[in-house]
């Protein structure tokens, strides 16, 4: 593990649920009734949670969540009622590491290997076949399945993966 990476700081008492409800799938409106509290005072747990885990101020909440994931600071969800044993493809499994990695559409469609104009309805697709509830779910039940690792040995890790996750900094849209 690099030396410089600072440690993960742990999530305070009332960013736990909320961190879990996160990769539970539920919106910011959800999380807010389940915990009793107003959706800025979610959006705001959810910056400081961010900034524990060292990603990116925009990155996406699936980037956050495979972030909760990786840390052990949250359990995986639990899979869904009905859910039928599910065997992704190579290229489904290539989708949901991007998701999980990235935050950037073109970022996602890149590294998934797809063009960036079939990438929402693959993700729909996706989402659709592990009745996930959105994104941030789908990664959470990436890691309930085993399809994405809940905590890297620091034998294996690269300096890069050393570090937090990241997203990619926001690009700008051309007219």
């Amino acid at each position: 593990m690099s030396t410089d990476a600072a440690p993960i700081k742990p999530l305070s008492r009332a960013q736990r649920p909320i961190a879990q409800h996160l990769v539970e799938g539920l919106s910011t409106a959800e999380i807010a009734g389940r915990v009793w509290v107003t959706d800025s005072t979610v959006t705001s747990h959810l910056r400081r949670i961010r900034s524990n885990l060292h990603c990116d101020t925009r990155c996406s909440r699936a980037v956050l969540a495979h972030a909760l994931l990786q840390a052990d600071l949250v359990k995986p969800p639990v899979l869904p009622p009905l859910f039928k044993p599910f065997t992704p493809s190579p290229a489904a499994l290539l989708l949901l590491r991007a998701i999980a990695e990235h935050s950037a559409a073109a970022d996602i469609a890149r590294a998934a290997k797809v063009a960036p104009s079939s990438l929402g309805a693959r993700t729909r697709k996706l989402i659709y076949a592990m009745r996930a509830h959105d994104a941030a779910h789908l990664v959470g039940l990436g890691h309930t399945l085993g399809l994405l690792p809940t905590q890297q040995s620091a034998d294996t890790m690269t300096d890069r993966q050393a570090s937090a996750p990241r997203s990619v900094p926001p690009r700008t849209r051309t007219p």
